[in-house]
């Protein structure tokens, strides 16, 4: 076996151990009869806006991603670029492959009219506006917290929170918007060769009919994404106060990031169920809300392994590998 493959398989199960690890002690440290018991008496109009989100929120993507390949020249049907999001989601959460989610649903959107390469660009582009949009929507959350002193949170880190968001807002709109500042950092002279795609995909956003649908778009997703978990918090009963939970929620998503676990599993629990604790919420609650909204994400990325095999390649492509 190759070295590098070989890391990689060592990388796959440490990170699942270290998941498994994570999501055992969270649970451990609840009442499990209580939390069931909040999962088994929801409230059902909740429950029902909780698993609309998952659909709004593809909804947003596939628009997005589909306004910056026009962007590019090519067009794609949104019903296709709707499958091909649930089969990125399956990817990302249950084969812990070396492809990666994006990197399959960048290869299928491929074609004569678009390259590999600018695929890929597009994707992984559309990917750094979404966390832009949470970093804006971020900054405009801690903001609101600090100015109203409406969140139990401690104050240093609504602070932390906003200079981070504030920074990351920043550095994207000039990342998206200004040549001259990608020249002046060198990383158009980085972007060259393999990596061109991305190159174009940002210069697609030069665009006012490129970039104001993807801007729009991203903060929908964001928004939708705020109202899942909000729903999911009032499914179970947790009396949290909302601004409370649009503070915690993008904490955990960024937590989430970090390459520790598969996909942030544990991460985004435990941070979300931790920092929710700490500003009064009751822990059981906290915890089956969490557990809520693992499981219905988890149920929508599903999908996304039903979709996979109906595929057809893309162009003269062979259809990528999916060992790990």
């Amino acid at each position: 076996m190759p070295p590098r493959l070989a890391s990689r398989r060592v990388t796959v199960v440490l990170r699942a151990i270290t998941a498994a690890a994570l999501l055992a002690y969270l649970f451990h440290s609840l009442d499990t009869t209580r939390v069931l018991a909040s999962l088994a008496q929801p409230d059902w109009t909740a429950l029902a806006v909780a698993l609309g989100a998952p659909v709004a929120g593809s909804t947003c993507s596939a628009w997005r991603w589909r306004s910056l390949l026009r962007g590019l020249g090519s067009e794609r049907s949104f019903w296709r670029l709707m499958a091909l999001l649930h089969v990125g989601f399956f990817f990302n959460n249950f084969l812990p492959t070396s492809v990666g989610g994006d990197v399959v649903r960048a290869h299928y959107a491929s074609g004569k009219d678009l390259t590999r390469g600018a695929s890929y660009g597009a994707v992984l582009v559309e990917r750094l506006v979404g966390v832009v949009a949470l970093a804006g929507v971020t900054a405009v959350i801690a903001a609101t917290a600090l100015l109203t002193g409406g969140s139990a949170l401690p104050r240093e880190l609504l602070w932390t929170v906003l200079a981070v968001a504030t920074t990351g807002t920043t550095m994207g709109c000039l990342l998206f918007g200004s040549t001259g500042w990608r020249r002046m950092v060198g990383l158009e002279w980085r972007l060259g060769g393999r990596l061109m795609g991305v190159e174009r995909a940002l210069k697609t956003l030069q665009k006012r009919e490129v970039w104001l649908p993807l801007f729009v778009a991203s903060v929908a997703l964001q928004v939708v994404v705020l109202v899942f978990y909000l729903a999911c918090a009032r499914a179970v009963h947790a009396a949290v106060p909302t601004l409370e939970v649009l503070t915690v929620v993008p904490v955990s998503i960024v937590a989430a990031m970090l390459p520790v676990t598969l996909n942030g599993l544990g991460v985004r629990e435990g941070v979300f169920v931790g920092l929710l604790t700490a500003t009064g919420a009751d822990p059981d609650r906290a915890g089956a809300t969490a557990l809520l909204a693992l499981v219905i994400t988890t149920c929508f990325a599903v999908l996304g392994g039903l979709f996979y095999p109906l595929l057809p390649s893309s162009g003269s492509v062979a259809r990528p590998s999916v060992t790990a």
